[in-house]
């Protein structure tokens, strides 16, 4: 009796729950009667409303701080004083071979500067000059008892090149040496070591190259201001050849004028 009980009061619990259909209502919200214009236009109004909106607020200035440069204030240098100062200045001046091919080595020439060259004990050195350079004078080294220079000539493209052959006795020696040609001085600081050498030194010359380029520049603006300096209006061309019959030259000229100074 109590079963049958239980069973009717979940009977009358499930016949009781009733589903509900949402999509009516939420279809009630939208009004049919409202049309796609209507709706475009309510819309409209609503983006003119937001733009009034933003202009109506007032501008303001931003103030964003520039960065103020201030020069660094620190410990300046002591400038150098004897023999430190003449090794700095030395340094200062002193190059380093502007490139290396195999076993040669080059430097850029200018008057100015000093060449380090480094010879081995045991090893000799080839320093050479540009062809057609000549020596005016036996080259000037510092301490003549402990290195071995000679010299020789070697020919390029018919030209004469000097060659001197440098030679250190002992490592660990900086002495110097000065060549003198008829085209420009070399001034030369001479290192030793046991193990490391320059077995040819050679130089580049680029202010003659420089110096070569300013002259034909030069003439070229000679030549084109002679030609541009001609009036057609001086421009004569009445000339006749005449000549024997019998003895004609073995030639003539295609045409001849003058333009008041030159013929």
């Amino acid at each position: 009796m109590k079963k049958l009980y239980g069973i009717s009061i979940i009977c009358m619990f499930l016949m009781s729950c009733k589903t509900v259909n949402l999509e009516p209502h939420l279809q009630s919200e939208k009004d049919p009667s409202i049309t796609e214009e209507a709706m475009a236009k309510e819309e409209e109004l609503y983006l003119i409303e937001e733009l009034i909106k933003e202009t109506d607020i007032e501008p303001t200035v931003i103030y964003v701080e520039k960065p103020i440069y201030v020069p660094f204030e620190g410990e300046k240098e002591k400038p150098l004083t004897g023999k430190e100062g003449v090794l700095k200045e030395l340094e200062a001046v002193t190059r380093e071979p502007l490139f290396e091919n195999g076993r040669l080595r080059s430097y850029a020439y200018h008057p100015d500067f000093v060449y380090e060259i480094h010879c081995q004990t045991f090893h000799t050195t080839d320093i050479q000059l540009e062809p057609g350079e000549r020596v005016l004078e036996v080259p000037y080294i510092s301490e003549p008892e402990v290195w071995q220079i000679g010299a020789g000539v070697s020919l390029v493209d018919g030209l004469q090149r000097q060659h001197f052959f440098i030679k250190p006795d002992y490592s660990k020696l900086i002495s110097n040496l000065i060549i003198v040609t008829d085209r420009r001085v070399y001034h030369i600081e001479l290192k030793s070591f046991t193990d490391y050498y320059m077995p040819i030194v050679r130089w580049t010359y680029p202010l003659d190259a420089l110096k070569k380029f300013q002259l034909t520049e030069e003439k070229i603006n000679t030549l084109n201001s002679e030609f541009t300096g001609v009036n057609p209006e001086y421009l004569s061309f009445d000339y006749k050849m005449n000549y024997p019959v019998f003895k004609k030259p073995s030639w003539l000229p295609k045409q001849v004028y003058d333009d008041g100074r030159n013929t």
